[in-house]
Order: structure tokens, then C-alpha cells, then sequence
């Protein structure tokens, strides 16, 4: 049991990913109630004995646990659990996504195969005025790169805005709310990505632009396997050195 904290013993960690074990271990005690919003959590040294695992392998989960929503970082307070949830928070097919994250190739795919889609549809229904927000959505990460230092947390939560106005340029509410979920999901890696090369974010975005505004899309297929093929390795390794690496 975790210190301070009527959670139910973990189950042996089978070489599931560390994230997957922590928040299995958070929704059992939410169904129990053994948890309630708002409650705080214990600390990552604690979670770090009880799983018997490395301290960074538990701050790497509760940052992504935390861009998924499933918890909330309150900075010099601690983390908890926040006492509203995205309804996205317990949505099974993220919950079943979380639980594979190990499988780094497989989500990979997955987000080709949903990216290529979410694109094409763009290119087949983009009218003239959704371009223009693209546009907008992308000038607003160059602004962000370019004034001051570099802040990294604005640039990823503006390349998570580009891409909403991306799947809203479908004009399929069913397509932009399964990526609004599945995007949930890699977002988590965009930080290792953007410090290690912050403007491939900006320049990827604006060849996904012209390709869409162009209606070419054998190449916008091409840009969006591409961008996105270094992201097996930001996942096992952490941030690749040199350019072109995916950004979202």
C-alpha cells in the first residue's frame, strides 16, 4: 500500500509500461472510491518503492499520465487527482491505447494510418477559410519561436492547436472527435521533440499546408509518414539528434 494513501495493494508489474500500471492502479482506486477528486497522490519517490522501479521512469508516466488528464501537477504542492474529469480521462479506447504504449512501432502505425486519413479528408473539404486558420494556427508557433526564449510548453500546447484546427477542417464531427482522443495520446512526446528541434515544428506544418491547399495528396502522405517517422525513436530513446524529427 502506498504510504498515506488507502490504495489497494499493485499487482506485480508483468513488463507492463510504468504509465499503464500507475493508472490502472489510479481508476481501480477511483471505482472503489478509495480515491476521490481531488485527492492528492503520493509522491514519485513513493510510487518509485512500490514499484519497485527508477525514479525517472515514474516522472516520465506522471508527465504523460498528466497530458492525458488523468492527474493533476500542481507545482510546489504536489499532484492530484483533478477534481474534474475530461471525459476522455476514462474513454476505453484511450485506456486501452495507454495500456500498449510499450508498443512503440504499433502506435506508430496507428498514427500514420490516422494522421493520412485526417488529411486527406482536410484536402478533399478544406474551404478557403480554413486554410487561413491553418495558416494563422502555424504563424502563431513561429511567433512563439521567434520572440524570447524558447518556451516550450506554449509551443506544444500551439502545435495541439494546430492540429484541432486541422481536424475541424474535415467537417466530420466523428473523425475530429476520435483524433481529439487518439491525439491525446502523443502529445506527451512533443516536448523531447520540439526541444531537440524547435522550428521542424513550424516548417513541417507549413509543407502540410501547402500540400492541403494545393490538393496534392500523394504528398501530403509522404510529409505526414515522414514527420512522423522518428517517433519510435523519441519514444525509446528520448530526443534524436538532427533535424526533420516529428513534432506533431
Amino acid at each position: 500500500m502506498l504510504r498515506g494513501q488507502h490504495i489497494s495493494p499493485l499487482e506485480p508489474l508483468n513488463r507492463q509500461p510504468i504509465a499503464s500500471t500507475i493508472t490502472n492502479l489510479l481508476i481501480r482506486s477511483l471505482l472503489s472510491k478509495q480515491l476521490k477528486p481531488g485527492d492528492k497522490l503520493p509522491t514519485e519517490a513513493e510510487f518509485a518503492e512500490t514499484l519497485k522501479v527508477g525514479r525517472n521512469s515514474v516522472r516520465e508516466a506522471i508527465k504523460m499520465l498528466s497530458s492525458l488528464g488523468v492527474i493533476e501537477i500542481r507545482r510546489g504542492v504536489g499532484t492530484f487527482i483533478p477534481t474534474s474529469l475530461n471525459g476522455s480521462v476514462l474513454h476505453p479506447l484511450i485506456m486501452s491505447l495507454v495500456y500498449r504504449l510499450g508498443a512503440s512501432m504499433e502506435l506508430w502505425e496507428l498514427r500514420v494510418l490516422v494522421e493520412a486519413g485526417i488529411v486527406e479528408l482536410a484536402i478533399q473539404k478544406a474551404c478557403p477559410e480554413d486554410i487561413l486558420a491553418l495558416e494563422q494556427a502555424n504563424e502563431r508557433i513561429r511567433h512563439a519561436l521567434d520572440t524570447g526564449p524558447l518556451d516550450i510548453g506554449l509551443v506544444r500546447d500551439l502545435d495541439l492547436a494546430f492540429h484541432r484546427v486541422l481536424l475541424r477542417s474535415t467537417k466530420n464531427p466523428l473523425v475530429a472527435e476520435l483524433g481529439e482522443a487518439i491525439y491525446t495520446l502523443f502529445f506527451a512526446s512533443i516536448e523531447k521533440s520540439i526541444a531537440g528541434d524547435p522550428a521542424s515544428a513550424y516548417q513541417n506544418h507549413q509543407l502540410l499546408i501547402d500540400a492541403i491547399k494545393n490538393r496534392r495528396s500523394d504528398e501530403a502522405r509522404r510529409l505526414v509518414t515522414r514527420s512522423l517517422s522518428h517517433w519510435v525513436t523519441i519514444l525509446k530513446e528520448g530526443t534524436p539528434s538532427g533535424a526533420g524529427k516529428e513534432t506533431g
